[in-house]
């Protein structure tokens, strides 16, 4: 015989429930009020709204600096990823297809980026450019912003490389199919999936990188993260606001895409 009481949750079922919902609210509702107030008609933000607008936004578009500093953002984030994409496939492919000494302190420097605060990071990268006398400039942010989405790329393509059934190459090979095309036809379309996500994740990471560009972008470097930061001296802009709200935006479409082809991988 059916018995409800055997269907009833346990109080910490629900305490842990209001729990996970305080903390997504914690964490996501000043994403929306951001760009809830980037609608906003009052050039100081007040809640409720004033008035519905999108001036902010045609100010947003109208500023040639602000795009500037985009354009050097793009540049940046692509760059990035072109450089990281390879090395972390090359990383991944050493940490789950050979075995040599000192693989495990191959590993610990892979993540170090992982670990240490972004401030240190900074820090020793520019003493690093200081160091051997290199200018810092977009150059340099690039190489910083390699070295921090490194560990991501190199993890999320050794986790579709764990997966892979090796014995589909060595049917190839067996077939008299020579290593290079043997990779080109069979190895790189299983593992695009998880370089598509790795790419996501590297662009999104150099994109948003505000703490290590800081100490490493030099005059000239100036990318988004920093110019909105230049913003903020003068005050909270409801263009920044705007800039905020498209960033976010923008971010949340890439994690989720590459969450979803790491999931789907």
């Amino acid at each position: 015989m059916y018995n409800s009481e055997s269907t009833r949750r346990p109080i910490t079922y629900w305490l842990l429930l209001i729990y996970a919902i305080g903390v997504y609210i914690f964490l996501f509702l000043p994403i929306a009020i951001v760009i809830l107030m980037s609608f906003n008609s009052a050039k100081f933000s007040s809640f409720p709204l004033e008035q519905f607008t999108l001036r902010w936004y045609a100010d947003l578009f109208g500023d040639r600096t602000i795009w500037d500093a985009v354009r050097k953002s793009f540049i940046v984030a692509a760059t990035t990823t072109a450089l990281a994409i390879p090395l972390g496939t090359l990383a991944a492919f050493a940490l789950t297809r050979f075995q040599f000494r000192l693989k495990a302190a191959f590993t610990a420097v892979l993540v170090i980026p992982l670990i240490i605060p972004g401030i240190i990071m900074g820090v020793s990268l520019l003493s690093f450019y200081n160091f051997f006398s290199i200018r810092t400039s977009l150059f340099t942010v690039v190489l910083g912003h390699t070295a921090l989405a490194l560990p991501y790329t190199s993890l999320v393509i050794a986790a579709r490389l764990q997966g892979f059934d090796q014995q589909l190459e060595e049917a190839a090979a067996s077939l008299g199919a020579p290593y290079h095309r043997v990779f080109r036809k069979i190895t790189l379309p299983l593992l695009a999936p998880g370089i598509i996500a790795a790419a996501l994740f590297a662009w999104t990471i150099s994109f948003d990188e505000f703490v290590i560009t800081f100490f490493i972008a030099g005059g000239a470097g100036q990318t988004l993260p920093l110019k909105i930061w230049s913003l903020l001296k003068f005050g909270l802009s409801p263009t920044i606001n705007a800039i905020s709200a498209i960033i976010l935006l923008v971010a949340l479409f890439l994690v989720t895409s590459a969450l979803a082809m790491t999931r789907r991988a």
